[in-house]
């Protein structure tokens, strides 16, 4: 027999003959309520925030280390501490062999970026590469309309446009392709018109004239100052000073007409092109008149004197001879002998001492002894002074001590002297 139990169907077996269906209001002693046994959801599943972080962990490529108390997790021994390193309970790479770039030089290559790397990189290349003439300067340009205006390009121009309205502004490099028949952007380009290597630089040129780069000798970093004076290479070997007062000194030349006549070619002195030969000195004196009497130790005075310009005194008998200058002196007597013979020699006028350069000295003879005249007797000397002084012919010795006469009245005795 089959009762209806609402909403659950039942079976009762009442023996032999088909069951049938109990409604549920017919069953009796039925529980009036279900509890569900005690159990903990927290202890069992995961929430759902719980599991959202877990896979926000996972998608950034961390891992946990450390278990949630701090305590070291299962990774902590799998660590070297060199390579990666636990940092706030995650693992974090500290360093790679072989890696020169950080995270900040990353980023900073990046910055900017537009488009794939490597396309860029292989264009540019393609680009140069294409330019069979090799890339050619041919200038600056404010803005890229003026660089596209232009006409004059040729295959292989470089331009720099200033201020790139087709990119942000910028400051950028193009080269002219005739392959593509347009000006290729190569890249962003900085320079400076300022040495910006020299940190005295200045901003304004004005009023530093004389200023030059050079290298500073103690760092070797060029710099931008005076030159001084000994670091001028192939300049005059006279100092500051010695020029200032040179110039101090200069004076004109009025007879500079006459002086630019003088030349002096192979030692020799050319006068408007005729050489020049200087005037020789000379002297030509005479016994003239009267006669002298000559005792020994006595001056020869021959007291005219006839030519040159030999210094010479006709009273004294004396002659003045430069220092330096070589000199013939040749003289010729006419005597008068007491005796046998008569010696003549040159001698200083001061000391009546002979020349220590060279003297000269003569030894008259008579043809006949006792009052004999006697002519063509010659005393010849060539003597170059060591110093400017006079000289003069002496009377130095006799036979027997006589007096001997040097004749004037036929103008035969005489003393020549011709420099040489």
């Amino acid at each position: 027999m089959g009762y209806n139990v609402p909403g659950v169907p039942v079976t009762i077996d009442v023996g032999s003959g088909s069951g049938g269906t109990v409604d549920w209001n017919d069953v009796q002693n039925k529980p009036s309520s279900y509890s569900s046994t005690n159990h903990n959801h927290d202890e069992l599943y995961y929430k759902k925030q719980q599991v959202d972080d877990e896979f926000s962990a996972l998608n950034q490529y961390q891992v946990k280390a450390t278990s949630t108390d701090g305590t070291p997790g299962y990774l902590d021994e799998k660590l070297d501490s060199i390579t990666v390193v636990i940092v706030n309970g995650k693992m974090v790479v500290k360093s790679l062999d072989g890696l020169n770039i950080g995270v900040a030089d990353i980023n900073t290559l990046l910055s900017g970026a537009d488009g794939n790397y490597q396309n860029q990189i292989d264009n540019i290349n393609d680009t140069i590469t294409g330019i069979a003439g090799g890339m050619k300067w041919f200038g600056k340009f404010e803005t890229k309309a003026d660089l596209t205006s232009t006409t004059t390009m040729e295959n292989g121009s470089t331009a720099v446009v200033l201020a790139d309205e087709s990119r942000n502004d910028g400051r950028n490099l193009y080269v002219y392709s005739s392959d593509i028949g347009s000006w290729d952007y190569v890249g962003p380009f900085e320079f400076a018109d300022d040495f910006i290597a020299l940190s005295d630089t200045p901003s304004s040129y004005v009023g530093h004239d004389g200023k030059v780069v050079k290298v500073d000798e103690v760092n070797g970093q060029l710099v931008f100052n005076y030159l001084d004076w000994s670091e001028i290479q192939n300049g005059p070997s006279s100092s500051p000073a010695d020029i200032d007062e040179a110039a101090a000194q200069r004076h004109e030349h009025t007879n500079k007409p006459s002086l630019d006549q003088i030349t002096v070619e192979n030692g020799s002195l050319f006068i408007n092109g005729v050489e020049f030969v200087p005037k020789k000195q000379t002297l030509y004196a005479r016994r003239t008149g009267n006669n002298q009497s000559l005792p020994n130790g006595e001056t020869l005075v021959f007291n005219t004197k006839v030519s040159g310009d030999i210094d010479y005194n006709e009273s004294t008998g004396e002659f003045t001879l430069e220092a330096g200058k070589t000199y013939s002196i040749t003289a010729q007597f006419h005597f008068y002998f007491g005796d046998d013979w008569t010696m003549i020699n040159l001698v200083y006028a001061d000391t009546e001492e002979e020349p220590s350069e060279g003297g000269a000295q003569a030894t008259l003879n008579a043809v006949n002894a006792g009052n004999a005249n006697n002519t063509g007797n010659i005393l010849s000397a060539l003597i170059t002074p060591s110093s400017t002084r006079a000289f003069k012919l002496k009377k130095s010795d006799t036979q027997g001590n006589s007096d001997d006469t040097l004749k004037g009245d036929r103008n035969s005795s005489s003393l020549k002297i011709i420099e040489v």
